[in-house]
């Protein structure tokens, strides 16, 4: 068995230190670097393998379809005044879509219109489209204030169904 030579040494108050040889120094000092460093590279292991990148694949709306519906019961449209129009959609979205934005020129179909009603006596306000929520599946939808008639509107405009033609609507999840 080998014998170590370990010095003991008083410091102040009564309390005893080993003090070591210049090997036992250096070796004890690369010890504790090897702990230090090992502790390190474990703790980035961990910080890394918690901080962990979360995937999914993002989907694509499918699109809504549009066509005529009955007049909203709520209102007339009487010259100088505004109305809704309602549409019957198609939602195909699991998610409810609000219209973002229309663009391009909207304009009155004046085939259903009789004679001496023309389209000019009617303005169609795409601004009222905007913000619009359509649910998920079929449903009707109102747009309120979205059409308005002509002051001067002809006697052959009252009682007629409007049917307005949309050239694009932009639409997404969420508003």
């Amino acid at each position: 068995m080998r014998q170590q030579n370990l010095t003991y040494t008083t410091h102040h108050e009564g309390v005893y230190m080993i003090k070591f040889g210049k090997k036992r120094s250096i070796l004890a000092a690369l010890t504790g670097f090897v702990l230090v460093a090992a502790t390190a590279a474990l703790a980035a292991w961990i910080l890394t393998a918690s901080n962990t990148t979360w995937v999914t694949k993002a989907g694509t709306l499918n699109n809504v379809t549009f066509s005529a519906a009955a007049f909203p019961t709520s209102g007339t449209l009487l010259p100088g005044g505004t109305n809704g129009l309602s549409a019957a959609v198609n939602n195909p979205n699991s998610t409810p879509v609000t219209i973002r934005s229309t663009t391009g020129m909207s304009t009155v179909n004046g085939a259903v219109l009789p004679a001496g009603c023309s389209p000019s006596n009617f303005s169609v306000q795409t601004a009222a489209f905007v913000g619009v929520s359509i649910p998920p599946g079929a449903s009707t939808v109102n747009i309120p204030g979205a059409i308005s008639m002509d002051s001067a509107a002809p006697t052959e405009c009252q009682g007629v169904n409007v049917e307005v033609n949309l050239n694009s609507l932009t639409y997404g999840v969420g508003s």
